[in-house]
């Protein structure tokens, strides 16, 4: 039997499909500025991509998450996290900032308390970044310095998904 649904993710990389983590840290801006962090697909980057996981760091704050057609400046880091690919960069880009003068993204918004990271394990299919989008994290709260990590997959997009 061969499942075609739950790729080993080894076997992605065959398909067209690569495995790629990025981290965006910001330090806390001052009163009334507010931190964040961007997974950005640019819009001519022919590329889609699907969220797997977001690891935030906030301390004692909710967090607010969604997506977006923000962008900003190339903060962090990112790779493909398969060795066959690692050093070629990927088309989904980390950004962010501390000196956002409003919350960003509220489509979800989620508490952390002291001693805990928040992590979002979005359902398949639920959090796909198209070219032009983004996905948009930071604290609800001002002047509180954030660690986001991310975790996704892209691939090459097919001409007719991205004339839907």
């Amino acid at each position: 039997m061969i499942d075609v649904e739950n790729v080993p993710a080894e076997l992605l990389l065959l398909s067209g499909s690569r495995l790629c983590m990025g981290t965006v840290l910001q330090g806390a801006g001052g009163a009334g500025f507010f931190s964040t962090a961007i997974l950005r697909n640019n819009a001519n980057s022919g590329v889609i991509a699907r969220l797997i996981e977001i690891n935030v760091r906030i301390v004692v704050a909710s967090v607010a998450l969604g997506p977006t057609v923000n962008t900003d400046s190339a903060s962090g880091s990112r790779a493909f996290t398969d060795g066959r690919v690692f050093g070629e960069g990927t088309s989904l880009v980390t950004m962010g900032n501390n000196n956002l003068l409003a919350v960003g993204s509220t489509f979800w918004v989620a508490g952390v308390d002291a001693a805990d990271n928040y992590v979002f394990r979005p359902p398949p299919a639920i959090a796909v970044i198209s070219p032009g989008t983004g996905f948009q994290v930071g604290p609800v709260t001002d002047n509180l310095a954030s660690r986001v990590n991310f975790l996704w997959i892209e691939r090459v997009a097919e001409p007719s998904e991205l004339n839907l």
